[in-house]
């Protein structure tokens, strides 16, 4: 663990958020392909996991704790990054299954900016509650390696 403070850009730590997104979701995929596993909740679980993991590397690298406006800020934009992958996977599930195209056609887009919205907001708690959960483990880990120094 450095011990030298440096702040992370909104850039740097969305990007965190969406690499490790984007790489848990392939290996879920990848495991999902070999053995036909189906896991309903692996968004929430990947989405969570995430979040943690960007909460850690920024209060590792800051040594402080986010302020509220910042951390909400990040969390929004996070949000955003989640329905632009859940768009990509969802849009790709539709194009590989034409019978589902028909479905949703058929419910009309009423229905779907319904379910979007509630999903965003979901997205919007379960991020919000990651990031909670790892600046605490991170700030542990910070106050422990200050003591011991």
């Amino acid at each position: 663990m450095s011990s030298e403070i440096r702040p992370a850009s909104t850039v740097f730590l969305v990007g965190i958020y969406a690499v490790i997104f984007a790489l848990m979701a392939a290996v879920y995929l990848v495991i999902e392909y070999f053995f036909a596993l189906q896991m309903a909740a692996i968004g929430i679980v990947i989405t969570a996991a995430a979040s943690m993991t960007m909460a850690r590397n920024w209060v590792i690298r800051e040594q402080t704790t986010p302020t509220g406006a910042r951390v909400w800020t990040i969390t929004l934009l996070c949000s955003i990054i989640t329905m632009i992958f859940y768009g990509v996977f969802g849009l790709l599930g539709v194009a590989a299954d034409e019978r589902l195209l028909r479905e949703i056609q058929r419910e009309g887009p009423m229905l779907m900016a319904a379910v979007a919205a509630i999903l965003f907001l979901i997205s919007l708690f379960v991020i919000r509650i990651g990031l909670w959960v790892g600046i605490k483990q991170a700030l542990k880990q910070v106050n422990t390696a200050k003591q011991k120094a």
